[in-house]
């Protein structure tokens, strides 16, 4: 999801590397990226929630395609609840 936000000039910072916390700024737009018990939160406010559905949703896809490749199949209820 970072590659994806940073291609497109979002910068991630490491903020608190104990709680798995990234910062996203791209201008005056800030998001807080946190991986907490397995799961991915965004805290993006406002209109900008969308673009980090967008950049999970190119990740999901991405991580599919890189199991495919080496041979292991994703659990497909859990792909799914995305």
């Amino acid at each position: 999801m970072l590659k994806s936000a940073q291609s497109r000039r979002w910068e991630a910072e490491y903020e608190q590397a104990d709680a798995h916390i990234y910062l996203l700024r791209r201008g005056s737009d800030a998001a807080t990226i946190q991986l907490q018990d397995g799961t991915i939160r965004v805290d993006a406010g406002g209109g900008r929630q969308g673009k980090f559905s967008q950049f999970l949703e190119e990740a999901k896809h991405s991580l599919v395609a890189d199991m495919v490749k080496i041979g292991t199949s994703p659990d497909p209820l859990r792909a799914s609840e995305g």
